[in-house]
C-alpha cells in the first residue's frame, strides 16, 4: 500500500506542475523519484534524483542571495543607531540575521524527508545506490564520494566507495556540491564568529550552530 501511495503521489506532483506550467523544484523531483525507486524503476530514478540535485544547486544559492537583498530592501530590519551606542551590536545585528538566513536556506530542506539523515546526504545516498542499480558505476561513485565529503564516518558508504573504486579508476565527487558545501560552511564559520564575539562581550550563553 505504501509504495502504491508513493508511486501515485510521484506521479502527481509531475502531473500537476505539468498542468501548472511551474518549475519543478528539488523536493518535488525527489519525491517522485522516490516513487521511482520504491518501484524498482532505478533508470528513471537516476534522472530525477539528478535533476532534483541541479534544482537543489541553483534553489540555495538562490535563497542565499535573496537573504542580503530582502534584508536590503526592508528597513524594519535594519537596526537604528539609536538603540545602541556600541558599533558592534550594529554590526553583528546586520550580519548575524544575514548569515542566519544564509545558513538556514540549506537548513530548511531537512524537514522535508522522512528518516534521520538530511536532506542532501539522503539525495546523494538514494543517487548512488539507483545508479549502481542502473549499471552506471561511475556515477554511483561520485555520489558516495561527495556523500562522504559530508559524512565522513559513514562506513557503509565507505565500504561501497570502495567497492566502486575497484570497479572504475574515475571518481570526481559531483560538480558544484562541494562548493555548496564550501559556501555554507563559510556562512556557519561567519555566523558562528558573529555569536562567539557577541557571547564574550555580553558574557551571555549563545548556541553555536554546528557545521553540516
Amino acid at each position: 500500500m505504501m509504495k502504491k501511495n508513493e508511486r501515485y503521489y510521484g506521479k502527481r506532483i509531475i502531473k500537476e506542475h505539468v498542468m501548472l506550467r511551474e518549475p519543478l523544484t528539488s523536493v518535488d523531483l525527489i519525491r517522485s523519484a522516490i516513487s521511482h525507486y520504491s518501484s524498482k524503476n532505478y533508470h528513471a530514478a537516476v534522472d530525477e534524483f539528478k535533476q532534483s540535485l541541479e534544482a537543489l544547486l541553483k534553489e540555495i544559492p538562490e535563497c542565499k542571495r535573496l537573504c542580503s537583498i530582502t534584508y536590503d530592501n526592508d528597513s524594519r530590519n535594519v537596526p537604528s543607531i539609536a538603540e545602541s551606542l556600541d558599533f558592534y551590536d550594529q554590526f553583528a545585528k546586520i550580519y548575524g540575521s544575514v548569515a542566519e538566513c544564509r545558513y538556514d536556506c540549506m537548513e530548511k530542506y531537512n524537514s522535508k524527508l522522512s528518516g534521520d539523515e538530511d536532506y542532501l546526504p539522503a539525495l546523494l545516498n538514494f543517487l548512488q545506490f539507483s545508479a549502481f542499480k542502473a549499471g552506471d558505476v561511475v556515477l554511483a561513485a561520485a555520489a558516495a564520494k561527495t556523500h562522504l565529503a559530508i559524512s565522513p564516518s559513514d562506513v557503509t558508504m565507505a565500504n561501497n566507495l570502495k567497492y566502486y573504486a575497484a570497479k572504475t579508476a574515475e571518481i570526481d565527487a559531483l560538480p558544484g556540491v562541494i562548493d555548496l558545501l564550501s559556501s555554507n560552511s563559510h556562512d556557519t564559520d561567519l555566523l558562528t564568529t558573529i555569536v562567539g564575539k557577541k557571547e564574550k562581550s555580553t558574557d551571555c550563553d549563545s548556541a553555536l550552530i554546528p557545521l553540516l
